[in-house]
């Protein structure tokens, strides 16, 4: 859940910055060749932009102070929690829970669809399924069904435009949102994206199969008091105005070179600025070098094996975080000045104050170190520790033995 939690903010930041890209800049624009490629690229880009990450090497400029980072320090409890369900479990279920109740939800309406489907009338020779006393008209997938109340005319348009629907692969994009919710439905940006790839439709199947017949914009209207399932590609919709104003070349805005590079400019700052957030707050998990280095590091008394024997000895897992069945990495920053004496410390990373709180205290209780030299003068050195804070998984239980074959009596 811990290793997962990161990754999800990032996403929905990229799902976030996404939609008001969208809607700011693309979505008034005439130009649903583009705006849909746009809108799935940047839901994959969401997705894999995470795991991009830009290398980062410190280099730490020397003077009177010279840097590098120690050996992890394991520290293990066996004081687990008594069977009751912690915090983080409580979160993980209800997330679950939540999910559950949207994936029963999107099930229900294809359940929903099959049941109208079971009981249209398949016209095989017209590609469509036929709806009985209906006025609707809509598509899913390469399902089509037009309701029987429409004129030969009228059914004849109306196919026209949700063959469109059903070449263009345009339930993908409504199944793909779906499945965006179910995941990840904290992000109530996610709840629009399925509306906007349904505008986008309309607007294409619109441009593709209107004839320029006054019959075309009086179905389209006729058709705003008419219900379909939500997760179809309808020919109603919202947005009548627009539609008939892109119809009617009356909206003329277009997409223009400006606007374009104004948009990539947007979502290449937005990786930017995640990436280097993410940089700043992982940097001292990087390599680090040194310039000028010492001749000799500064070194617990008796070395680094002592220094663990000293930590493990005298630091205690917090009760409250085992409790919660929570581990975590804290990373101490100190120094070592030319007497051996520590000072300075300072948490750079941290998952939880009361592992800082140990940390701190068990660095400290610690003796004067033997400090650092360079060209035989004792000199201040910076030094980060990582103290790590682990639950042990339980171990395997034994197999049961296998009983042994009695033995015969003997006669």
């Amino acid at each position: 859940m811990e290793s997962l939690l990161p990754y999800f903010i990032q996403v929905n930041i990229y799902l976030i910055a996404l939609y008001l890209i969208y809607v700011g800049f693309l979505r008034p624009l005439k130009n649903y060749k583009f705006s849909r490629p746009f809108l799935l690229i940047g839901i994959a880009s969401a997705f894999a932009l995470p795991f991009l990450e830009f290398s980062s090497v410190q280099v730490i400029e020397t003077g009177a102070l010279y840097s590098i980072r120690l050996p992890e320090v394991n520290i293990t409890t066996t004081e687990l929690s008594n069977g009751a369900i912690s915090w983080s479990q409580a979160v993980i279920w209800l997330y679950a829970l939540v999910s559950l109740v949207l994936a029963i939800k999107t099930i229900a309406q294809l359940s929903a669809l099959f049941k109208v489907k079971a009981a249209a009338t398949h016209k095989p020779d017209q590609g469509y399924y036929e709806l009985k006393e209906s006025l609707a008209a809509f598509s899913f997938f390469n399902w089509i069904f037009i309701g029987a109340n429409h004129s030969a005319v009228e059914k004849a348009i109306l196919l026209r435009h949700e063959r469109v629907h059903v070449n263009r692969k345009h339930s993908l994009d409504i199944m793909l949102c779906q499945t965006l919710k179910i995941v990840l439905w904290p992000n109530i940006v996610l709840f629009k994206f399925q509306a906007l790839f349904q505008e986008l439709h309309e607007y294409e199947a619109d441009e593709l199969s209107w004839e320029k017949d006054d019959q075309y914009l009086h179905l389209l209207i006729s058709q705003t008091f008419t219900q379909f399932p939500l997760i179809t590609n309808q020919f109603k919709s919202t947005h009548l105005k627009i539609r008939i104003m892109r119809l009617k070349n009356q909206f003329k805005t277009k997409l223009t070179a400006p606007v374009l590079g104004l948009t990539a400019l947007l979502f290449t700052s937005t990786v930017f600025i995640n990436q280097n957030v993410k940089a700043g707050s992982s940097a001292i998990e990087k390599e680090q070098v040194t310039i000028n280095a010492v001749d000799k590091a500064a070194e617990f008394p008796g070395g680094q094996v002592e220094m663990f024997k000293f930590i493990q000895g005298n630091i205690i897992f917090p009760k409250s975080m085992a409790e919660q069945g929570l581990s975590g990495k804290v990373f101490i920053q100190f120094n070592v000045q030319p007497d051996g004496t520590l000072t300075d410390f300072k948490a750079l990373k941290s998952p939880h104050p009361d592992f800082t709180n140990q940390a701190m205290k068990v660095m400290k209780m610690m003796p004067k170190w033997t400090p650092a030299e360079k060209d035989g003068k004792k000199v201040k050195m910076e030094l980060t520790l990582p103290i790590i804070f682990d639950i042990p998984k339980p171990p395997t239980p034994p197999a049961p033995p296998t009983p042994e074959a009695p033995i015969p009596p003997t006669n």
